[in-house]
């Protein structure tokens, strides 16, 4: 039987920022592959600073490679002509959750249907799987790359797998759905790890700008004031104000408005709570950009209000959110870790923004891309207009 790799895909950041989720000899990733499986590779790009990739690899027994430091199919792909491999699993090398008995399965399944790649459900946490594929898909998803548009075009030089999502037709593509359903006591043992080890606040976890790049697009040029609310790093902030006349971070975290200060002078940077009116007067801006950070709020209502009472008379709020996945913990709808204090499932968020907004558009998001919201993965975006008229 030919190889089944996992294809571990590393970054030197992964070592400062999720710790003991890449490197622990219990639960992390690359030993519990390493214990199971028969080929480990930790792929990186072409950067000095990978040394620390390679020096784990050593460490922990198994291959390292080092490819292509901006194309990530361009690394994968090189990396399987380097060892003369056919097809590989992928995963991220601090996705410690990865189910490997699936893998496995899903790798059965690609050779019995001869197929380029192995779908997942819709409703799986991508975090317990694997993308499985054969060597021939990503010269595929070059070419979906190639003709797709700007935004889309980023995104897949970083996540070719997504073009599976983008251009299915394009694909012979297989349909997993032996994917685990596991109960209350593994979800709770996965959770106190995730709690544990999981740094929320890390530089690695800083808000992802695919969802800003997405904002400008969506905002109305007169939208020039413009708050970024729970701001975190301040990256997506600076990016707002790179193209918007004045642009607002707001964060409760007061260090981190600090250091954002200095970081990114171009914007305004404001520490409060994001749930509390009063921490902007009435009608203070056009727009509202909320990427990922409602889920942390205790009283995810009080900053719906919030927002309304601080956009102007028909202003817009660009509202993304994570999505409740319902597999591999069927009935189960506590979030896992990241802080969060709720997901959501899309009727239910319809209704709670429905007082205060009208829903302009809708978007479903699936790994970084903007589709359809009855194809949505992992999240929904929607643009959204307050009430309040013109």
């Amino acid at each position: 039987m030919s190889a089944r790799p996992l294809l571990v895909q590393s970054h030197w950041s992964d070592f400062d920022s999720f710790g003991a989720l890449v490197t622990d000899s219990q639960v992390g990733l690359v030993a519990r592959a390493n214990r199971e499986l028969d080929e480990v590779v930790l792929v990186c790009g072409d950067d000095p600073r990978n040394e620390c990739v390679h020096e784990f690899a050593r460490q922990a027994g198994v291959k390292s490679f080092a490819g292509d430091d901006r194309d990530v199919g361009l690394r994968m792909g090189a990396c399987l002509e380097h060892f003369g491999w056919t097809r590989a699993a992928r995963a991220l090398a601090h996705h410690f959750t990865v189910d490997l008995d699936s893998v496995t399965r899903a790798f059965e399944l690609l050779e019995r249907e001869d197929s380029q790649y192995v779908v997942l459900p819709r409703e799986f946490d991508l975090r317990f799987g694997c993308d499985v594929f054969r060597a021939d898909f990503l010269d595929e998803a070059r070419r979906v790359t190639a003709e797709a548009a700007p935004a889309h075009r980023r995104r897949l030089t970083h996540t070719p797998w997504a073009a599976a999502e983008l251009a299915p037709e394009r694909f012979h593509l297989s349909r997993f759905t032996d994917v685990p359903a596991w109960g209350e006591e593994r979800f709770l043992e996965v959770r106190a790890t995730t709690n544990a080890l999981y740094p929320e606040n890390s530089r690695k976890t800083a808000m992802p700008l695919p969802g800003y790049e997405q904002a400008l697009e969506l905002l109305e040029p007169k939208s020039q004031t413009v708050l970024d609310i729970a701001c975190g790093w301040g990256d997506g902030t600076a990016l707002l104000a790179e193209h918007r006349a004045a642009a607002t971070g707001a964060d409760y975290d007061e260090a981190m408005i600090a250091r954002n200060r200095t970081a990114h002078p171009g914007a305004r940077f404001v520490s409060g709570d994001a749930t509390s009116p009063e921490l902007f007067p009435p009608a203070s801006f056009d727009g509202i950009v909320s990427i990922h950070s409602m889920e942390h709020f205790q009283d995810d209502v009080a900053f719906l209000a919030a927002c309304a009472h601080w956009l102007r008379p028909g202003g817009q709020l660009v509202l993304e959110v994570p999505l409740v996945m319902d597999s591999p913990f069927p009935g189960i709808d506590i979030p896992l870790g990241d802080g969060h204090v709720r997901e959501y499932r899309v009727p239910a968020l319809l209704e709670r923004v429905a007082p205060w907004f009208e829903v302009e558009r809708a978007f479903g998001v699936s790994r970084g891309l903007y589709i359809e919201v009855e194809r949505a993965r992992n999240a929904v975006m929607l643009l959204l207009r307050s009430r309040g008229g013109e």
